[in-house]
């Protein structure tokens, strides 16, 4: 079924349960999570043509503006521009677009002028001077649509409280996520979010989705892969490194750390990215709480000690920097705060003790320390694995994991201060075939 029919001049919308569930939505931010080709860039221009006629409506001035963006140029041109152009210049008529200003004009030289602005979402500053009634965004939930492009829209959005479509199949555990747990949190207590609307659909919800090709990939490929890319649902793949870490369960609300909890640092060195993750321990529970963070880049020595020390924490113990960077651990030393050797430089067997507190439950994270949960949501092999020694073979893109160093350094240093019998699970890294030359 065609997704439009015209039917004595006027335009008749066809859409399947999915779309029009998100069609009825009045919600300011409307996240539709699907599963792919289940039709939801085709979907995109119809919801942005009827914030427009709204806008006409409510008699805003021209030009009325709106914003489209994606995540990469290859997908805005072969994906997002032509749908746009097929409703809006094809169908409708009302539409110019010019390449060189990344701009499609709409009913140019009538009272309702408007503007679809094309943007990347790699780089949403192209759009801080727009105050725009609605936006659109496609494919929001890969990597290169961050929050900050979520936080930059919103800012264009403010003056009209316009409204946002998402659209997008699940590819990762970031931001997006977050929205997804941020609504659950209101249905567990029986309530609406009072501006986020959830609306998830397989790929077979569009009529014209094979259902024999719909089984075909559900025979063949993982669950993990299904679930996400055709039903439109979050699901952990096998290569997470912390696969147990669940944010309803680590990730906790702030609260004031009792005087007699001992605080640990650990530091992840760097000239471009250092970092600095502060760990209260419980005792009692043998718990650590993952309770601030520092970051700092391009400064010296001397300023990123200041700026610890400026947090006013009781450190009793602080590790940082791998084997081979014991020239910054001295010269943090000569600047005032004495940062240890981890106890234990092996990569895997650091990430082995990691995943022990993730996974008996001792380790938090206060709310607020997003980039360090961000990592952790992310962490993950290469697909490589070797069976002979049943292991993957690298961290993928592990320079990159700032705040994950920080935190392995500091528990690999606090499980050997405190009471190394008490952390032991399972078989030793040894007995797995593990060493450093197996992660990189």
């Amino acid at each position: 079924m065609a997704l439009y029919s015209i039917k004595n001049g006027k335009i008749e919308l066809n859409f399947h349960p999915g779309q029009l569930q998100a069609w009825n939505s009045e919600k300011r931010f409307v996240f539709v999570i699907a599963g792919t080709q289940g039709g939801k860039t085709v979907f995109g221009p119809w919801w942005l043509w009827r914030e427009y006629n709204r806008a006409i409506e409510r008699k805003v001035e021209p030009p009325i503006d709106l914003i489209a963006l994606t995540t990469t140029y290859p997908l805005f041109r072969n994906k997002m521009l032509p749908e746009i152009l097929r409703v809006f210049d094809d169908v409708l008529g009302i539409a110019n677009y010019v390449r060189k200003d990344n701009i499609i004009y709409l009913n140019q030289g009538t009272p309702y002028e408007g503007r679809i602005i094309l943007v990347s979402a790699t780089n949403p500053q192209s759009i801080e001077a727009a105050t725009a009634v609605a936006a659109w965004g496609d494919e929001v939930g890969q990597d290169q649509f961050t929050r900050e492009t979520f936080n930059a829209v919103q800012r264009r959005l403010s003056i009209h409280k316009g409204r946002f479509l998402a659209t997008t199949t699940p590819y990762n555990f970031g931001w997006l996520y977050d929205v997804v747990l941020e609504v659950d949190k209101y249905k567990q207590i029986g309530k609406e979010h009072p501006y986020y609307d959830i609306i998830t659909f397989p790929s077979y919800m569009n009529p014209e989705f094979d259902k024999d090709e719909f089984e075909r990939v559900r025979s063949e490929y993982p669950d993990w892969y299904f679930k996400m890319f055709y039903m439109g649902e979050f699901s952990k793949p096998p290569n997470l490194v912390f696969d147990a870490f669940d944010q309803k369960v680590h990730v906790v609300e702030p609260f004031e750390v009792p005087e007699e909890w001992d605080i640990y640092l650990g530091v992840d060195f760097g000239a471009q990215n250092t970092v600095a993750l502060f760990i209260a321990f419980d005792e009692d529970t043998e718990t650590a709480y993952v309770i601030d963070y520092y970051e700092g880049s391009r400064k010296t020595t001397e300023e990123h000690v200041a700026s610890i020390e400026a947090y006013n924490y009781r450190i009793v113990g602080a590790w940082g920097g791998s084997a081979g960077e014991g020239q910054f651990r001295w010269d943090w030393a000569n600047a005032g705060l004495d940062i240890s050797k981890p106890p234990i430089s092996d990569v895997v067997s650091g990430i082995n003790r990691v995943s022990k507190f993730i996974r008996q439950g001792r380790l938090k994270i206060f709310k607020h320390l997003t980039p360090l949960i961000k990592e952790i949501r992310k962490y993950s092999y290469n697909d490589f694995y070797d069976s002979g020694t049943n292991s993957y073979k690298a961290i993928y893109r592990k320079r990159y994991f700032h705040y994950i160093d920080a935190l392995r350094y500091a528990i690999v240093g606090l499980s050997e201060t405190t009471t190394p019998a008490a952390y032991y699970v399972g078989p030793s890294d040894e007995d797995m075939g593990w060493s450093e030359t197996h992660v990189r």
